[in-house]
């Protein structure tokens, strides 16, 4: 283990970059630790710059122009602007704040013996003048056009550098089509005074594709096609961890109330519930389109 530079600070000799760099052209892989000190995370410590701080940026460069395969182990309290490592590395782990068991479990990650699962909880953007970017951003009220492709003119291409939900595994999962079912049962809607059905059944298959045991995170979308007041493009609504050996398949269920999930919110506090189309998603990966009467 060499230290090319400090986390922070740029007052660091050349020769320490040179020297760092030289140690890792002798090596078949290069780890790079990188990211942020445990004092600029916190209460009181935004930063203006969300990028490698100090010289690592410099340092990554060199150790990129030794041809040998770079992977990124990124310590931060928040999302950085990681859009260099995604592209250059061969992998890249972000291990956030861990603290003392941090390294190891780390280690049991690279080395395969642990198959990861995690999920972003967190939108990452491209840049910080992108923030604030969120998955839950309300719909705007220009829609996209050929010559009109988002929110910043100098930012293609648009919208965020990993979405909230991202993360990868050892092995693969296919989605099967997403099912709604209508309920036959009714109950009186104190939103509305009407009657309104009391649960819609929702579910989808996942299958393990791959060669590996894994877990997947089922991350339910619900989104309303149009609504008395603006919406979220999509809400999340209920989500589940399977385990799945290869090869096998589990079906995963939710219900959805049309008072929790489907209604929306006046300015006032009360809630309304109307008929309309609504979309439901699976992590993304299929969806369905239905219709609340």
């Amino acid at each position: 283990m060499r230290e090319g530079c400090p986390f922070v600070g740029t007052d660091v000799k050349d020769i320490l970059l040179v020297e760092a760099a030289r140690a890792a052209a002798e090596c078949d892989l290069v780890l790079f630790a990188c990211g942020e000190d445990g004092g600029q995370s916190g209460e009181y410590r935004s930063r203006s710059d969300i990028g490698l701080p100090g010289r690592q940026a410099e340092l990554l460069e060199r150790l990129l122009e030794t041809g040998k395969p770079v992977v990124a182990l990124v310590a931060a309290g928040r999302p950085l602007a990681i859009g260099r490592l995604l592209e250059k590395c061969a992998a890249v782990l972000y291990l956030w704040q861990s603290g003392e068991a941090a390294a190891r479990a780390a280690a049991e990650i690279l080395a395969g013996d642990v198959n990861p699962s995690a999920k972003l909880p967190m939108t990452f953007p491209r840049c910080v003048g992108q923030i604030p970017v969120y998955y839950n951003a309300h719909s705007r009220a220009r829609g996209w056009a050929k010559d009109y492709t988002g929110d910043f003119a100098d930012a293609i291409p648009d919208g965020p550098l990993l979405p909230f939900g991202h993360g990868l595994s050892y092995t693969s999962f296919e989605y099967g089509a997403v099912k709604v079912s209508s309920p036959t049962s009714q109950v009186a809607s104190p939103a509305t005074c009407d009657l309104r059905p009391a649960t819609y059944d929702a579910s989808v298959t996942v299958c393990n594709t791959g060669t590996r045991a894994g877990k997947e995170v089922v991350i339910w979308y619900l989104t309303d096609e149009f609504a008395t007041f603006t919406q979220p493009v999509r809400r999340v609504v209920g989500f589940e961890k399977i385990e799945l050996a290869p090869g096998e398949e589990k079906t995963v269920s939710l219900s959805l109330d049309p008072e929790r999930d489907f209604s929306c919110v006046r300015p006032d506090g009360s809630r309304v519930l109307g008929p309309g189309f609504f979309r439901l998603s699976a992590s993304l990966r299929a969806e369905t389109r239905f219709e609340l009467r």
